[in-house]
């Protein structure tokens, strides 16, 4: 069985070009909720340490995402970006 990584959550929701306008903690906060819930179903119990392990992760994929869309003014100019080049 093939785990999803926080990596691959955070691409695969960053190149959801269907999503129109999603401010940056939206988009932090879903990919680590969809990755806390993969991991959830998975069989992980993350028990006491809960939330601390979400406000980790959250500043884990602030960090990717500011990495990722550099150059850009937001992620939704990032995404319209893809856009044009899809379209290309």
């Amino acid at each position: 069985m093939k785990i999803a990584t926080l990596y691959d959550c955070f691409e695969r929701h960053l190149t959801n070009l269907h999503i129109e306008c999603e401010t940056e903690v939206d988009f932090v906060v879903v990919v680590v909720e969809r990755y806390l819930i993969n991991m959830g179903g998975l069989g992980y119990n993350f028990g006491s340490h809960a939330e601390d392990t979400f406000t980790e992760l959250c500043d884990e994929v602030n960090e990717m995402l500011k990495k990722k869309i550099y150059g850009h003014m937001s992620i939704d100019q990032y995404r319209n970006h893809l856009r044009s080049l899809a379209a290309a």
